[in-house]
């Protein structure tokens, strides 16, 4: 098993409730690979995400998790198709770097 930092930037102009739903669908995905999350909160971004202007925030997700390939590609495949997830990056981790 590897491990792997993934970052999510969730639409900023998401009502409280449906940003806590996205996030919450999504640590159930991960719950039984998860060692650390972190939930960084509203960002201001350096570039727009899409075409509009005003889409220049995004509240930010750490999670820290150790899993195997297949399940990188059901995270992937979950987070293609979500559409309040503006961004997601997944990072391969080191065997001795910490979260």
């Amino acid at each position: 098993m590897q491990k792997y930092d993934v970052v999510l930037l969730v639409d900023a102009s998401l009502s409280e409730t449906n940003r806590k739903e996205t996030v919450s669908e999504f640590e159930k995905l991960i719950k039984k690979i998860t060692i650390d999350q972190d939930d960084i909160g509203l960002q201001q971004l350096m570039y727009n995400l899409g075409n509009k202007s005003w889409n220049d925030k995004a509240y930010v997700y750490s999670y820290f998790i150790q899993a195997e390939a297949e399940d990188l590609d059901v995270i992937k495949k979950n987070l293609l198709y979500n559409k309040a997830i503006k961004r997601y990056y997944i990072f391969k981790m080191d065997k001795n770097e910490e979260f």
